[in-house]
């Protein structure tokens, strides 16, 4: 029996793309959390100066030097390490 090279070169091709096909897996969510720790803020922001408005009127200022955003936790907050100013108009 002869067996020619484009019998062995498909069937190769066939058996890679086989092998990749099933070795791939969804973790998405594991690739998005590379370089990323939980211990760290997501977000950090010098001299915040936030304004509240309701219908079109300011209505509270928060002012603080440092802010840092921990939203990438289960339960996401904000922080002031530096201490803030909040005054209510």
């Amino acid at each position: 029996m002869i067996i020619n090279k484009q019998y062995i070169f498909k069937n190769g091709v066939i058996a890679l793309a086989m092998t990749l096909f099933f070795s791939c897996k969804n973790n998405f969510k594991e690739v998005n959390n590379i370089g990323v720790s939980e211990n760290e803020p997501q977000g950090v922001g010098i001299d915040i100066n936030a304004k509240r408005t309701d219908s079109g009127r300011v209505v509270a200022n928060l002012m603080t030097p440092k802010m840092l955003d921990f939203e990438n936790r289960k339960f996401g907050y904000s922080e002031c390490p530096g201490g803030y100013y909040f005054r209510h108009l």
